[in-house]
């Protein structure tokens, strides 16, 4: 019995595993030989899923008695490794995980309910410098939308502002077309300083 992947020809697997040769050449020995050219279909694209996984941080558990067999019943880990069926008939999966860096615990809480107190705070204190301290909330008017917002240069970071403000009034809102020249300034024009 041959087991393949509809979706990943048995070339295209065996230049996946070449590539990651390639690229992995200081790889423990055992490792390489486990995705080499010379095995089989199943072993190579489980070895080569192994090895790539692992490179993303996940687990891969390997131990027989977790494996996910494709025909029912699934769970077949109350069998003796020995009666299990071996790699190259690929009749089964090894399970994937993903390990938590850490278990947020209740320091965690104060430290990030802290964060969003000092936000808060610097949010706040950046209004009141910009726009004066808030009154009562429901005596407050939203602004108007600005109707020309697309149609005008963008003043509102200081940055863009310093460098707009001396050119303010040379900016016009017509296109420019193709049949007018457009006037080029060179390099040491004293308009540039």
């Amino acid at each position: 019995m041959f087991v393949v992947k509809a979706s990943l020809a048995n070339k295209a697997l065996r230049e996946a595993a070449s590539v990651w040769r390639t690229y992995h050449p200081m790889e423990q020995r055992r490792i390489l030989q486990g995705v080499a050219d010379t095995m089989p279909y199943a072993v190579l694209w489980l070895n080569l899923k192994r090895v790539v996984l692992k490179e993303f941080g996940f687990v891969v558990v390997a131990a027989p008695s977790k494996r996910i067999y494709f025909e029912e019943p699934s769970d077949r880990s109350r069998l003796p490794p020995s009666a299990h069926a071996p790699v190259k008939e690929g009749k089964w999966r090894e399970p994937v995980r993903i390990s938590a860096p850490y278990a947020v615990g209740a320091a965690d809480a104060e430290v990030e309910e802290e964060l969003h107190r000092s936000k808060s705070y610097v949010r706040n204190a950046a209004y009141e410098q910009a726009f004066g301290r808030g009154a009562v909330a429901e005596e407050e008017v939203p602004l108007p939308v600005d109707d020309q917002a697309l149609q005008c240069p963008d003043t509102v970071t200081k940055a863009e502002w310093d460098a707009m403000w001396p050119y303010d009034d040379l900016v016009r809102l017509q296109p420019i077309h193709a049949e007018t020249a457009v006037e080029e300034i060179l390099e040491g024009d004293p308009r540039l300083s």
